[in-house]
């Protein structure tokens, strides 16, 4: 078993032109927008954050990037890494099963691929669907619209 939510943090509001998401790069709108934090829970433990400034719609991508590499090959792993510090997530596939891992965390957990495939793509349409909801904006920009409809 495996679930992924987010939280939008209101605080990263403060920090950026709220006018700007519209015209923003695929980097800034990766590594500047829609901040937050992560749930993920697996079994009986979690890796959830509560820092507040999760790039939500990169680890969205990242997640999608992650479930291609691990769905190439049944014996592969793949590690996200945190851009604000040391953390990292890994995520090895072995046969059917994945793995995960959080530097910052004691636990780790078990799911099945397919599990965890579904649940990457449910999340991704999730949080790029809050971010268009909360931003409107975010509609008419270019880089947002090739982001949310990347691998499909």
């Amino acid at each position: 078993m495996i679930h992924l939510d987010f939280s939008i943090s209101p605080e990263w509001e403060e920090t950026v032109d709220l006018e700007s998401l519209d015209s923003m790069d695929e980097g800034d709108l990766r590594y500047s927008a829609v901040l937050g934090d992560i749930v993920l829970e697996f079994g009986n433990g979690n890796a959830n954050t509560n820092w507040g400034w999760i790039p939500l719609l990169d680890w969205a991508e990242a997640l999608r990037l992650i479930r291609d590499e691990l769905g190439s090959s049944t014996s592969t792993e793949a590690t996200f890494e945190f851009t604000e510090s040391d953390s990292t997530i890994r995520f090895k596939r072995t046969n059917d099963n994945v793995n995960v891992e959080a530097s910052y965390a004691e636990a780790v957990g078990e799911c099945s691929f397919d599990a965890f495939s579904r649940e990457v793509d449910r999340f991704r349409h999730a949080v790029f669907q809050a971010a268009k909801d909360r931003y409107p904006s975010l509609g008419n920009n270019v880089a947002y619209k090739l982001l949310e409809t990347a691998g499909q």
